[in-house]
């Protein structure tokens, strides 16, 4: 979903106040890109995609609430700082979401599943990766 794509990319791009904002570690503006986004990879930089999307599959009152999985790839040696800002700004957070959506109506992210720590032979430094669930109540297709 575009909108999710859009609001992720909102919240991690704007976090630029404070000591350890997440534009300050990895390097400046612009190293933040969608997996969609076709860009070569360099160091320090993040990108995150859909991992995978289970529409309607939670029980119980919230049937109509779509669950997808969001996968952040970290190139960079300070990975572990640069992760933990991630998760700091994504986990439990309930997002805001513009009026002029018409797809979504709620989003909400929990952290998932973190991966081992890797090397990436080609740019020479460190990668781990980082999952999280989010959580979407799609917009009604007729108002009641």
């Amino acid at each position: 979903m575009k909108e999710v794509s859009q609001l992720i990319n909102d919240r991690l791009a704007g976090d630029t106040t404070g000591t350890d904002n997440l534009q300050d570690l990895l390097g400046g503006s612009g190293r933040i890109s969608r997996g969609f986004q076709s860009k070569q990879i360099q160091e320090n930089s993040l990108i995150f995609w859909i991992f995978t999307a289970t529409p309607n599959q939670l029980g119980g009152d919230r049937v109509k609430i779509i669950e997808e999985f969001w996968e952040f790839s970290v190139f960079s040696d300070r990975h572990m700082e640069i992760l933990t800002r991630i998760r700091r700004l994504l986990d439990d957070h309930r997002f805001t979401v513009p009026s002029s959506y018409t797809e979504i109506k709620s989003l909400r992210s929990v952290w998932d599943w973190e991966g081992p720590p890797t090397f990436d032979e080609n740019l020479k430094t460190g990668r781990r990766d980082m999952r999280f669930r989010f959580f979407i109540g799609p917009a009604a297709v007729d108002p009641i």
